[in-house]
């Protein structure tokens, strides 16, 4: 027996009854396939994205649950003696896996668990109600029972119209561009027209009826709309929309509708404030206070603001004007942009920290799991901030809070993103830290394993970091949502720092990357240098970084110099030759700044926009160990690159 008080190895949860499936005969779905080319390459040893895509396939193929069709584990307790998974809460993020799973294999090429993903594929199917709305099956599985008020104890299929069908929706038309003769674009079409009768369209907003569905649950118009929050939570349903007809081009109503939908959250909701300022998640309703317990997720937090509950809206705002030019609604993402960027927001806009919470009541649960009122960080939230910033920079947006939203993307990637995925376990085994005390913090559930929990943990994100640790004092460690939008992000910057466009390649941002067109090596932090191996004749344009001036950039061209002009901040070199490698120089320093987060004072080093130590420093998985950028020498390492056939536009 652990000091945890449970055997060594507890098994993975099985349920009590046969799952019951809405439709559990469907067609033949072929296995999953991921074309491209691979070959080896010599990198610098900088930040990867196929790398940390192909991590990221180990935490969302192997954090599942083999006994249950492979639902998702939702929590992990690393400090757990042994460490544990939790399923609460797994029917919902099964369809988060759903979507994001494709979108990182598309980096990566990564076959780990095609299997996994084919058997996810058909589950989503046996799921598709004969309205075209998904529903989990509930009977046999504590794990997977609705919130109090979401249908009743006869209830045997149930669905959320926000993350299991607006979710669902997105992967079914990934899933059509990949496999045009498949099940996929009838199954998007169906899920699309089922979620629409769900919707209540009124002149120029739209709003859903109510979150949850049950099949043959008659839909009416409420007396009320749906404010805040609960108002808020449709934008994955309007993003699901949003995404079908974009990628499919067959339903300009399925985009009208997200439209409208996203107006009535940005602007009727009563969730952003006149300038962009995140306001409460809830209305207390009359008669009850804070300690009310009428609502779903955050029953003892009431008072709560949810950075990532705002975000979201940010977000897929900035799609939808990506495909209608909405003004209205780009001036209201750019508030909300910038507002969160401010100090008004708690978090600080160098490093990327941005809380989970924003509220500033004292509350007996924040006391007893965060160890006191200040909040630690969702990888969630920064994820947000970074698909922002670059949809806002590709927008035309060069000022946003005062930096360039590219700029923001860059260090925020670098350092509060990069160090929240879990990339070794040396630290969990090395013996500098004790276990905390965990009683009381965490949930509690009998819907858990500690089967090889770490080793699938690997590629996982933080769900409640600090600006010096990837662990503070919350109950757990990960939280696969964050897992989920860490994918997501990875994909984004993967697919925006790179535009191709007549005979024209542009270069956002310096990452390591392999494409169709060129392959960039970047050497920052280790010195300002990034090589562009073209395998097409092109023109290529390279933005610099913010602390780079335009006269101190050099170029050459197969080491020949080359004259550089500038537009903006873009180095435009000129025509490059198939086989050639354009290779960018500029000074790199590093600066010190004193930053304060939650009224905690940290010092941090820069090189260039990389955070390569901060003190105080963490305690358990510190960040920002990275002294090996610091002398100006580039490490190599060798790595496999892919270039997809399928590039998706997601």
């Amino acid at each position: 027996m652990s000091s945890a008080g449970f055997a060594e190895v507890v098994p993975e949860p099985t349920p009590s009854e046969p799952i019951n499936y809405i439709n559990p005969n469907i067609p033949k779905v072929p296995e999953p396939e991921y074309k491209g080319r691979r070959y080896e390459a010599l990198v610098p040893a900088t930040f990867d994205l196929a790398e940390r895509s192909a991590l990221t396939i180990n935490a969302l193929t192997e954090m599942l649950n083999p006994n249950s069709d492979l639902e998702a584990y939702w929590t992990t307790d690393l400090l757990s003696d042994p460490p544990r998974m939790d399923l609460q809460y797994g029917a919902m993020i099964r369809f988060l896996y759903f979507q994001e799973i494709p979108l990182v294999r598309t980096v990566c090429g990564s076959d780990q668990n095609l299997d996994r993903e084919h058997k996810i594929m058909e589950m989503q199917l046996k799921m598709q109600g004969p309205d075209g709305l998904i529903y989990s099956p509930l009977k046999g599985r504590p794990w997977a029972q609705p919130p109090a008020g979401w249908g009743d104890d006869e209830t045997e299929h149930l669905g959320m119209l926000t993350w299991d069908n607006g979710r669902s929706l997105g992967a079914f038309a990934i899933y059509a561009l990949k496999d045009p003769d498949g099940p996929w674009r009838e199954a998007a079409r169906r899920c699309a027209e089922g979620l629409k009768k769900t919707i209540i369209v009124e002149d120029d907003i739209a709003y859903l009826f109510q979150q949850w569905m049950e099949p043959g649950y008659p839909i009416t118009k409420p007396e009320k709309k749906p404010t805040r929050n609960a108002a808020a939570k449709a934008c994955m349903t309007a993003h699901g929309l949003a995404q079908y007809h974009r990628l499919l081009k067959t339903d300009p109503e399925a985009l009208e509708i997200a439209h409208k939908m996203m107006r009535y959250i940005m602007r009727d909701s009563n969730y952003f404030g006149p300038e962009g300022e995140f306001l409460r998640d809830h209305e207390i309703p009359e008669g009850e206070s804070d300690e009310g317990s009428e609502y779903i997720w955050w029953e003892h937090i009431s008072p709560s603001i949810h950075f990532h509950e705002h975000g979201m809206p940010m977000t897929v705002s900035l799609e939808i004007v990506e495909m209608t030019g909405d003004e209205y609604l780009l001036k209201r993402a750019i508030q909300a942009y910038n507002w969160a960027k401010s100090p008004a927001c708690k978090g600080d806009p160098i490093v990327g920290f941005f809380p989970e919470f924003l509220h500033d009541e004292p509350h007996e649960y924040f006391t007893r799991v965060y160890g006191g009122t200040k909040f630690q960080s969702e990888s969630c939230n920064v994820s947000d901030m970074i698909i922002a910033g670059m949809m806002l920079a590709r927008l035309g947006v060069k000022n946003a809070g005062g930096t360039d939203p590219w700029d923001d993307a860059d260090r925020w990637t670098r350092n509060q993103l990069a160090e929240n995925q879990l990339t070794s376990l040396n630290w969990l085994y090395d013996g500098h830290f004790e276990l905390p005390d965990r009683e009381g913090k965490r949930l509690q559930s009998d819907s858990f394993t500690t089967v090889r929990v770490a080793e699938r943990s690997l590629g996982s994100f933080s769900g409640w970091s600090l600006p010096n640790d990837w662990l503070g004092p919350v109950a757990l460690s990960v939280m696969n949502c964050c897992t989920v939008n860490g994918a997501k992000s990875l994909y984004y910057i993967w697919r925006y720092m790179l535009s191709h466009d007549e005979g024209t390649l542009r270069v956002h941002l310096l990452f390591n990357r392999a494409s169709k067109w060129a392959d960039i090596d970047s050497h920052i932090p280790y010195k300002g240098q990034v090589d562009v191996h073209v395998k097409k004749n092109l023109d290529l344009e390279v933005r610099i970084p913010e602390w780079v001036k335009p006269e101190e950039a050099r170029c050459t061209v197969d080491g020949k110099t080359r004259d550089l002009s500038f537009s903006g901040r873009y180095a435009k070199i000129g025509k490059v030759k198939r086989s050639q490698t354009a290779t960018l120089t500029f000074p790199i320093i590093e600066r010190t700044d004193k930053i304060s987060i939650q009224g905690d004072d940290f010092t941090i080093v820069r090189r260039g926009n990389t955070v390569v130590s901060i003190d105080p420093p963490g305690k358990i998985r510190p960040f920002y160990k990275r002294g090996h950028y610091r002398n100006g020498q580039t490490l190599w390492k060798k790595t496999t690159h892919f270039v997809p056939d399928d590039d998706l536009f997601w």
